[in-house]
């Protein structure tokens, strides 16, 4: 009993130090397990938006893989055209990205200064107004013209901007005025902020006139994604090449997934730091306790 109430009044007299090292515990173990959760929650989350975005894509016309010291491909828009032409073909819908910049296109608030997220990009792409994705027309109609531009709801509040608004945003070019023609909501936008414009003024705006990074396809009634397919492969140049429903969600899907591991890695570090400082803490407190408790045996004896 006499040793019981010993230790009880030794936890008491080191009530700062207990509540410390239970602190570092939780701190190293929660940053570990929440660097491993938040990666993969984000990975779950945009492979999902992923899947969903390629549900009404049968086929997709993209850049071939380069071979080793080959010289960068493009894709001619004229494509287009010839694999829309296509019986077996319903619809051909052109991509087009910006990979120049980590945000090529941010709006501007009324002191000029940039309006972005803190963290996620400002992503930008050719847009036709095709409900998909997550994503959805709210107010207005898409942009036709390369004064146009459509924002999402959350980036339209943070500029306090709705329909017919003129915006300027910085851009590779300098600072140019857009009107908002349309405010789109995203079902998941991890953060990010989305300006898009319409495909001719996107090849203007990227510097990309006269190319296509891909064509969506849709299988007209009645035809098989197979063939489709070939039919898409006896048009297609050899610096393109066709990929089914499930090679593009794997090609997406492989491209983020480098992105959440450098991500993943760098939360890992920090978690690795606290880690070493709980370490630290833990064992200057347990010297310190084992010394006092030896200290405390020995006046028992």
């Amino acid at each position: 009993m006499t040793v019981l109430k010993l230790a009880l009044r030794g936890i008491r007299a080191s009530l700062g130090r207990l509540i410390l090292t239970t602190i570092a515990i939780l701190a190293g173990v929660g940053f570990v397990s929440g660097a491993f959760i938040l990666a993969d929650s984000l990975e779950s989350t945009f492979n999902s938006i992923f899947a969903e975005a390629s549900e009404t894509v049968d086929a997709r016309v993209t850049v071939a893989e380069l071979e080793f010291g080959s010289d960068e491909r493009t894709i001619p828009d004229t494509l287009i055209d010839e694999l829309a032409a296509l019986p077996e073909v319903a619809e051909a819908t052109p991509e087009l990205t910006i990979q120049d910049s980590f945000s090529p296109f941010v709006a501007l608030d009324a002191d000029g200064e940039e309006v972005k997220p803190q963290g996620p990009p400002v992503i930008t792409f050719s847009w036709e107004g095709q409900e998909a994705g997550g994503l959805t027309l709210a107010e207005g109609n898409p942009p036709k013209s390369t004064g146009e531009t459509a924002i999402d709801s959350a980036y339209a509040e943070a500029l306090e901007a709705s329909v017919g608004d003129v915006v300027t945003f910085n851009t590779p070019d300098g600072q140019q005025d857009f009107e908002i023609a349309a405010i789109f909501d995203i079902e998941v936008s991890a953060g990010a902020y989305f300006v898009l414009f319409d495909f001719a003024s996107a090849q203007v705006l990227y510097d990309k006139e006269g190319l296509v990074d891909a064509v969506s396809l849709s299988r007209a009634p009645g035809v098989s994604t197979d063939e489709l397919i070939a039919a898409a492969q006896r048009v297609v140049p050899e610096e393109a090449e066709v990929q089914d429903q499930e090679e593009v969600i794997e090609e997406a899907t492989a491209a983020f997934e480098q992105i959440i591991t450098i991500f993943r890695t760098i939360l890992l570090v920090f978690a690795g730091i606290a880690l070493f400082v709980s370490l630290f803490i833990i064992y200057n407190t347990f010297a310190i306790l084992v010394t006092q408790r030896m200290q405390q045996i020995g006046m028992l004896r």
